[in-house]
């Protein structure tokens, strides 16, 4: 009798043990629940989203649409979403979320396109798309640190002007475009993957 009270004890005490290791790998499966699976095993150092400062939001390509003219929207993120795939590269050919100047490639399911995000025009409310990939101005940002990891992303063309979620709007889905720095959440970014 005692040999089977000490068995269901070790049993009890596994099962309790098997179901906080199961709440454990969920919670931390569940951190960095923005890339697909594929951005996550290409390279997750360079391979994410920018989420924004303070909300869910993170950027996109419209309608999952990988051609050059595509909008670059700001929307919740969702774990497995293809188009909230980017790959991050300093335009020297290095990687991490700060440092030297970007370029923001998209990458859906972590296979780089020749399609980067850029400027339609170096202006306030100069909204972003996706176009060919080139090393000039209006596809290149420089990070200005704001906030431990936050960073707003400015405009290599004019450097008073910087990415943000179009401040006038209260949901998802808007165009990213680039506006004056006033240093609000909605122009506050941070990598992840």
């Amino acid at each position: 009798m005692r040999g089977i009270k000490i068995r269901l004890a070790l049993a009890a005490t596994g099962v309790a043990a098997l179901a906080t290791f199961g709440a454990t790998a969920s919670a931390s499966a569940s951190v960095h629940p923005h890339s697909t699976f594929g951005c996550q095993t290409y390279d997750a150092s360079y391979c994410g989203s920018q989420q924004q400062n303070n909300n869910d939001w993170v950027w996109a390509v419209q309608n999952d649409n990988a051609s050059a003219g595509a909008k670059i929207i700001s929307q919740h993120y969702s774990t497995g979403r293809e188009d909230q795939d980017f790959d991050m590269r300093n335009v020297s050919g290095l990687h991490g979320s700060g440092g030297p100047d970007k370029q923001f490639r998209f990458a859906p399911d972590g296979v780089r396109t020749n399609l980067c995000i850029a400027a339609t025009s170096i202006k306030v409310d100069g909204g972003l798309t996706l176009q060919a990939c080139h090393n000039n101005a209006n596809q290149e940002f420089s990070p200005k640190y704001v906030d431990g990891t936050y960073v707003a992303w400015r405009s290599l063309g004019n450097s008073n002007l910087v990415i943000q979620n179009n401040p006038h709007w209260d949901t998802t889905g808007g165009q990213l475009e680039l506006g004056n720095y006033v240093g609000d959440d909605f122009q506050q970014f941070e990598f992840v993957n």
